[in-house]
């Protein structure tokens, strides 16, 4: 999309607030009917499920007769509620035998579940799987059942998780990414496993117990539930490992449950050789026990996964399996709005794990729980994160936040902790490390989880290297955005670091928006991350690192184009270690995979820096200085005019004042050519800025990123920006003389608004100063030697030519200097008192901002 469009539609949604009124669904693709992973799935000879994916109705509540159909899952953009609804059939018999769980993968942000109308579960809001136990009692069988879902998406500044100024996140939209489907398993069956490893005498080295839990038979009529029901029951178990099929273990016994309030079975498995779960051989064992009749057909099966590893903290190391552990990991992120399917799930995790990688960090959204289980499967452990980053620090103040906080954490350990290859949960992101609250809040949530999960570690990521010997943790992370790394080693080693808490880099983040160069001396390139991750590996293992997680494997899409990552009209987030098509021939791929398996080291080019500043820049500079050079010396009048206007400004505006002989004219000329000078030198610094950190958050504090993305498509298109910016430049000469000349009719003396008009003009004169220092401004910001000083004085010069202006308001007006300067202080402070309670109290805009330049200080 062309500039000027995106300007023109950013226009109209500012205009038009009825369009959040509507909402677009997007079709999104599934392939959970191709999906034969019992073990993830839970299903086996017994145990089935019902997809219930297709043929939905979406409306809006208040227009149920306008509907569309659609499958899941989808995703909308919407501020009202929207209800999905589709009617399936439960047979008399499934009604009969079964127990039916209704299992939702992914919904956002909160919703309310329906059967029959009535209400069964309130999802209080994230992308988080969860279940409900479908009640009997509610269930029509052999007729329709209607199943409807009310979602409200409200991402906001202050009451959600993630909140809505998210920096890197993806993009976030309501709607149900993830699959739905109905669970059936026997209601006379197994109810769970139990499992416990303990030591065991020579020749055996572990034994493991199970007992195995059977439910319903307490009240059960002996021939209601069960088929081929004789008298007779037989439990059979098995035990195999994943990485060879001949049987570990096999028994089978004759038992009798009926009327037995609760009936188990236990029995132990001893083992002379122990198959433990790691990163190198993920071996694990399957149980799969059988529930049956004395002639072999099977009323339950029940089968699982069953991994054993020892993954712990202690004296300052991390130990898997009693050897030594070094954090190699990776974030993996996909956007919202393109669902990958299950074989994409596991290509992704496939291909993170042959790059050599150990862990994989689930950051800024839950993951689907599919992903987490391949990790298992493949042999990668998982760090699940609270969707938190950038939190201001009055919100981790506020007792509210911390239970919603709490909430999502509890709820994802309940759904996460199944799976062994969680060995931590993250608190959130990018918190300030000499910041009390957040380290206090950090300290809550750590008693949260270990209150829940005692045997789970957990872990924060924080900006700045500062001494944090009081936070209640087990791994301290540290956020690394592009600067050098060992900048940060330098740091860290100064600072006193505490013996129990274990130190590693939580996020390395590189952009690539530069794209393949001859070298790593251009910033933002290919080789440029592969160099900067080169460093990060070096030093992660140093001092007192215990590692590293690079963010992220892949590129994706967010809400909007952050200008860190390079502008793009995809939103896409060039911070990937695989280029845009997902290929692995990029040299930072490649380099990480050789480090990580201990191959041939891949060399990086050097090169040369090709940055420079755009001929634009120098060639606009050049043509403004010649027109304002020609207007010098061929008009004597122009000249003696800006002669007068600039060094005798009192005299030249009481010149205008008794409409004494200016030539319209040459003010016009002037205007359009500061007009120029002040595009110019807005151009040069926002395109100076545009992978500003600072800037980005600043701009996304604010809530709307349709306007973070105009901000991004000025900033790295000079040429557009200079045209946006001359109009709006004229535009703004124009409309405060408008105004200026409205106030005058409160004062005796009268005023032509050509007067105003002039003052406005020749008031900001010195901007055609400026111009030769245009010409080199960007160089010399290049540098970064003089860049805080050069800010100043730009700031100084602004102030002056304000009051210069005011000077030619109090002259024309023919009014005491006081009453201009105090009412001009008393309209600039309105505003800004105005602007900023609007945004603090819509957004608490001010909160973020303080927080970002706060998180730049320490970068």
């Amino acid at each position: 999309m062309t500039l000027h469009r995106k300007l023109i539609l950013y226009i109209l949604l500012l205009l038009n607030a009825t369009y959040f009124a509507q909402f677009k669904i997007n079709q999104l693709s599934s392939d959970f009917n191709s999906l034969n992973d019992s073990l993830f799935l839970g299903t086996t000879s017994s145990r089935s499920v019902l997809n219930l994916n297709s043929d939905w109705k979406a409306f809006l509540a208040e227009e149920p007769e306008k509907y569309s159909t659609i499958s899941f899952p989808v995703s909308f953009t919407s501020q009202e509620p929207i209800i999905f609804e589709k009617q399936f059939v439960i047979s008399a018999k499934q009604r009969l035998l079964n127990l039916m769980k209704l299992n939702f993968l992914g919904i956002n942000y909160s919703a309310e579940i329906f059967i029959n109308n009535a209400a069964v579960y309130k999802h209080p809001g994230g992308e988080l799987p969860f279940s409900i136990d479908l009640p009997e009692n509610i269930l029509n069988y052999d007729s329709p059942n209607t199943l409807r879902i009310k979602i409200h998406y409200t991402i906001d500044s202050d009451d959600t998780i993630p909140l809505l100024q998210r920096f890197l996140f993806p993009k976030n939209l309501g709607g149900i990414f993830r699959d739905v489907y109905i669970s059936f398993r026997p209601k006379a069956g197994i109810k769970n496993i139990i499992y416990s490893l303990v030591d065991d005498k020579k020749p055996y080295v572990k034994r493991i117990n199970f007992q195995v839990n059977l439910e319903e038979f307490s009240k059960m009529v002996s021939d209601s539930l069960l088929d081929f029901y004789d008298g007779r029951f037989k439990l059979e178990a098995s035990l195999k490992t994943t990485t060879d099929t001949s049987k570990v273990y096999f028994n089978i016994w004759n038992i009798q449950p009926i009327n037995k309030v609760d009936f188990d079975k236990s029995f132990y498995v001893r083992l002379r050789k122990l198959a433990q779960w790691n990163t190198k051989a993920p071996s694990s064992y399957i149980i799969s026990v059988k529930l049956t009749n004395g002639d072999g057909y099977v009323y339950d099966e029940y089968s699982e996964l069953i991994s054993i590893m020892d993954f712990k903290k202690n004296n300052g190391e991390l130990s898997l399996n009693e050897e030594p552990f070094t954090i190699n990991g990776v974030t993996y992120i996909r956007s919202s709005d393109n669902i990958l399917g299950y074989e994409q799930i596991e290509k992704d995790i496939l291909t993170i794990k042959e790059t050599g990688f150990n862990i994989v960090r689930f950051s800024k959204t839950f993951p689907h729980p599919y992903s987490v289980y391949l990790c298992q499967k493949y042999g990668l452990l998982s760090f699940i994160e609270l969707p938190l980053n950038s939190v201001p620090e009055r919100f981790t103040e506020n007792q509210n936040f911390e239970e919603r906080a709490t909430s999502f954490l509890g709820r994802a350990i309940d759904q996460y902790s199944k799976y062994p290859n969680v060995v931590a949960y993250g608190l959130g992101g990018s918190y300030l490390s000499n910041s009390n609250s957040h380290i206090t809040f950090i300290s809550k949530m750590n008693t949260f989880v270990k209150s829940r999960d005692i045997n789970s570690l957990t872990y924060g990521s924080f900006i700045g290297a500062k001494n944090n010997g009081n936070v209640d943790i087990d791994l301290y992370g540290y956020e690394l955005f592009a600067s050098p790394p060992d900048n940060f080693l330098s740091e860290f080693e100064r600072e006193t670091s505490s013996d129990t808490i274990i130190y590693f880099i939580s996020e390395a983040t590189y952009p690539t928006f530069v794209g393949a160069t001859n070298g790593y001396l251009n910033n933002y390139s290919f080789e440029g991350q592969a160099k900067y991750f080169d460093d990060v590996i070096s030093i992660s293992t140093k001092n007192k690192l215990k590692g590293f997680i690079l963010n992220t494997m892949f590129n994706y899409t967010g809400d909007y184009s952050p200008l860190f990552s390079g502008y793009n009209d995809q939103k896409l987030y060039n911070i990937g270690i695989f280029s845009d098509d997902g290929s692995k021939s990029t040299i930072s791929y490649n380099l990480i995979k050789d480090r990580l398996n201990s191959k041939s080291k891949v060399s990086v080019p050097i090169g040369s820096n090709d940055e420079d500043a755009p001929l634009f820049f120098i060639i606009a500079a050049l043509i403004i200085s010649v027109i304002i050079a020609l207007l010098i010396n061929s008009k004597r009048k122009f000249r003696e005019d800006a002669t007068r206007a600039l060094l005798r400004p009192y005299n030249f505006y009481a010149d205008i004042r008794d409409q004494r002989i200016l030539s319209g004219f040459h003010s016009n000329i002037l205007m359009f050519l500061l007009a120029g000078s002040n595009a110019l030198l807005v151009t040069i610094i926002l395109y100076f800025l545009r992978t500003n950190i600072l800037l980005d958050k600043v701009i996304i504090a604010f809530g709307d990123y349709d306007f973070s993305s105009v901000v991004g498509v000025l900033a790295w298109h000079p040429q557009e920006a200079f045209i946006y910016t001359y109009v709006a430049t004229i535009a703004i000469f124009i409309i405060v003389s408008f105004f200026v000349h409205l106030s005058s009719f409160f004062v005796k003396t009268k005023v032509l608004y050509s007067s105003v008009y002039s003052v406005a003009i020749w008031a900001f004169l010195p901007l055609a100063l400026l111009l030769p220092i245009e010409a080199v401004l960007y160089k010399v910001l290049l540098t970064h030697s003089y860049n805080y000083y050069l800010y100043i004085v730009l700031l100084l010069f602004l102030i002056w030519n304000i009051q210069r202006f005011l000077k030619g308001i109090y002259v024309i007006f023919d009014v005491r200097p006081l009453f201009i300067y105090s009412w001009a202080f008393l309209v600039i402070v309105c505003f800004i008192v105005g602007f900023g309670i609007y945004f603090q109290y819509t957004v608490s805009a001010f909160d973020y901002i303080s927080l970002a330049i706060k998180q730049y200080i320490l970068l």
